[in-house]
């Protein structure tokens, strides 16, 4: 949860919690979620007039997204298993949208929604004696947008 410092109060990752919620309703339980990055995505832009003056700007682009976890059961590759047999059985893949809540500081509550995310299995992990199996995830979403 949050700690207070005595100089501000910080998040220390506990506070967050994320659901990928598939195109069925349905919430794909990702087990001991160990690491959920998440960074923007942009389009720089640059014009260098002929009068000297360089201007620039930037374009929303997107968010990617990465998350890693160590193996609890078989929920995720029963997924990715589904989504690929729908892919070669000519069905329509579905993106997914990813809910993630934030326990603040003063104890309200922040939820951000990834929309339109292109999710995928990216490592089912290495089998190791007397090692969790840690595997991974990631996705391109197209928004991030504030609904809390």
């Amino acid at each position: 949860m949050p700690i207070n410092t005595g100089q501000g109060t910080l998040n220390t990752g506990k506070d967050v919690s994320m659901d990928v919620v598939l195109t069925n309703g349905h919430v794909l339980r990702i087990g001991n979620i160990t690491k959920f990055d998440r960074k923007p995505t942009v389009k720089k832009l640059q014009s260098n007039g002929i009068d000297g003056n360089n201007r620039r700007g930037v374009i929303p682009e997107g968010w990617v997204l990465t998350i890693e976890a160590d193996r609890e059961d078989a929920q995720v590759e029963t997924w990715w298993a589904d989504y690929e047999a729908g892919y070669y059985n000519g069905l329509t893949v579905q993106n997914v949208t990813i809910l993630e809540t934030i326990i603040e500081g003063d104890g309200t509550v922040t939820q951000w929604r990834y929309t339109g995310v292109a999710f995928h299995f990216d490592d089912a992990g290495n089998v190791t004696a007397d090692k969790f199996i840690g595997m991974k995830l990631s996705g391109e979403a197209s928004r991030r947008i504030r609904i809390q």
